[in-house]
């Protein structure tokens, strides 16, 4: 590569990547594609302590280490978490140890606040739709480059043994086939033919010989994943630009789309296969000058590839969780007394989840949070959903309510989230009254909201630049000069916050101390539209508008 330096971005790259991008360039001379031996035997690189995986160039650079050193084992881990442990470093024959220069760096990066150069707080971009957290972080937050080193655990004596499982060559891999359907059922449709393989744009459509044409199984799936690759670019997926067929931007697409499916097949146990690399063999001089002229189109490329990965890979787990619909209630039984409950969807009836009533929401979540983590519930989804729906769902039809105009259900206890010795646990506990009632605004203020997504609205907006005049209007106190612009000011910061949601924006407006019992309802509702589409007009219009704060007019009551 000394032929780059000092001409292109070569010599600013890092060692690490200099030597990923030496690696890759060394393949492409050679006539090979961007590896030249399959990943089946390795497996996605994983810390060994989380089991959490290496994403994007980090995932490059250990796979790309495994194979230089014949690594087997696909775990890695820190220094300090080996010393930790009680791990040590294997000998070799003559005693000396394995770990010298084993070691390898893996990159990450750490925002920082371009005033007060600290790192940047998340929280700030709270709200904000992407167009507006995009500019922000352009103009306030800068990113600093760090380091760490981790090992192997081949090289590591006391790290518990791997467990393995080969797939046999040839083998029909479930997780490949369940994706392909799910991507002709949900996603752009794959039909079957002719002697080539390609993704079409503009229909939307995969086109694949068939499966018999193909010389193996493992040959197959790669060609069927890298146009699956391709299908994500559509502008209702990742929507990429993918330039024409034949040229150097479309060079760069199959770039991202062979590394993209390399890394699928990487998740799904699949090895590729030679004849896969010749079927690239077309684009592999293109990248090579590409290449050749800017390294770093390279790590571009590697990026998008994880993102391509990260999206197929969402799509199937999406797919195979279960789903479990929830509401949360909330009565006061008497004053200053409440009685929360999560209820479920069930048979005929809703399922009082959790197994009781709890005395307060906090008692409740934090429960249900437990109830979440526990091994048996990692494969479920939880979606909340209004109590209405979760009646529809569960086949309830409306009852007649009593002399007090109140409706009273038989909820049904259900042991759906809890393990035995859980259920018995709360059996010993005394339990809290269980009669639902019709459903009111029990109080004003942030307590008497019971859905977990609407207080997370009301956290972010009070977190926010301007969350102290936020709290003062949801409190009822006067900032605006009139009771109109009150009610307005925070309607409009609400409408900035939960989209079009105008449900969601009622519930939190109507527990605010703006809300008036002595108007009618149909009053708020309008004035909800009317600052929602304002909301909306204005972003379509001025995506900066939120955090340059140069808009003038009816805005700046959201201020």
């Amino acid at each position: 590569m000394s032929e780059n330096k000092g001409k292109n971005g070569y010599e600013k790259l890092t060692p690490q990547r200099r030597r990923l991008f030496d690696r890759v360039m060394y393949n492409l001379q050679n006539n090979a594609s961007v590896w030249q031996q399959g990943w089946k035997s390795t497996g996605v690189p994983v810390s060994g302590i989380s089991k959490k995986r290496y994403n994007g160039v980090n995932r490059m650079f250990l796979s790309a280490a495994m194979m230089e050193r014949g690594y087997t084992d696909n775990r890695w881990v820190t220094f300090r978490q080996m010393k930790e442990r009680g791990w040590t470093f294997k000998k070799d024959a003559e005693g000396n140890s394995l770990g010298k220069n084993a070691g390898e760096s893996v990159e990450y990066f750490e925002l920082r606040d371009r005033t007060t150069k600290q790192p940047f707080d998340e929280h700030t971009l709270d709200g904000m739709t992407a167009a507006e957290k995009d500019d922000y972080k352009d103009e306030n937050v800068y990113a600093i480059r760090k380091y760490y080193c981790v090992f192997n655990a081949e090289v590591i004596d006391g790290i518990p043994a791997l467990e393995r499982s080969e797939p046999q060559p040839g083998e029909r891999n479930e997780r490949a086939e369940h994706i392909l359907s799910l991507w002709n059922d949900t996603e752009a449709k794959i039909t079957y033919g002719g002697n080539s393989a390609y993704y079409n744009k503009e229909k939307d459509e995969i086109r694949l010989p068939r499966r018999e044409d193909f010389l193996t199984l493992q040959e197959f799936y790669s060609t069927a994943l890298h146009e699956v690759g391709h299908s994500t670019g559509h502008e209702t997926r990742l929507n990429r630009s993918f330039g024409k067929l034949g040229t150097p931007e479309y060079a760069v697409e199959e770039l991202r789309a062979e590394i993209a499916s390399m890394f699928i097949e990487q998740d799904l146990g699949i090895e590729a296969e030679e004849k896969h690399v010749e079927n690239n063999s077309a684009y592999i001089k293109h990248w090579y000058e590409k290449l050749k002229s800017d390294p770093n189109i390279l790590f571009k490329a590697i990026v998008d590839a994880d993102r391509i990965c990260g999206f197929v890979m969402a799509k199937e787990n999406a797919a195979k969780k279960e789903v479990v619909h929830y509401s949360i209630r909330g009565d006061e039984l008497e004053q200053g007394v409440f009685s929360y409950m999560l209820l479920t969807q069930g048979d005929g009836k809703l399922n009082l989840g959790l197994g009781r009533p709890f005395p307060s929401r906090e008692a409740l979540l934090n429960k249900f949070h437990e109830m979440q983590a526990l091994p048996e519930n990692a494969g479920k989804e939880y979606r909340e959903v209004e109590l209405d729906e979760l009646k529809a769902m569960s086949g309830i039809e409306e009852k007649p309510k009593n002399g007090n105009g109140e409706e009273t259900e038989e909820v049904q206890p259900s042991e759906t989230f809890l393990p035995p010795s859980a259920v018995a646990a709360i059996s010993t506990e005394a339990p809290a009254p269980v009669k639902i009632k019709e459903e009111k605004v029990a109080a004003h203020g942030i307590d008497a909201l019971t859905r977990m997504d609407d207080r997370e609205i009301v956290d972010r907006a009070a977190r926010m630049k301007h969350g102290e005049k936020f709290l003062a209007l949801f409190n009822g106190e006067t900032k605006e000069g009139g009771e109109e612009k009150d009610e307005r000011s925070l309607m409009a910061r609400l409408a900035m916050m939960t989209g079009d949601n105008e449900r969601q924006l009622m519930r939190i407006f109507r527990v605010s101390g703006q809300f008036r019992e002595d108007k009618p309802i149909s009053y708020y509702e309008k004035m909800a539209k009317e600052e929602m589409k304002f909301v909306a007009g204005l972003r379509a219009s001025t995506p900066r508008a939120a955090t340059n704060g140069k808009q003038g007019g009816r805005f700046a009551n959201a201020k």
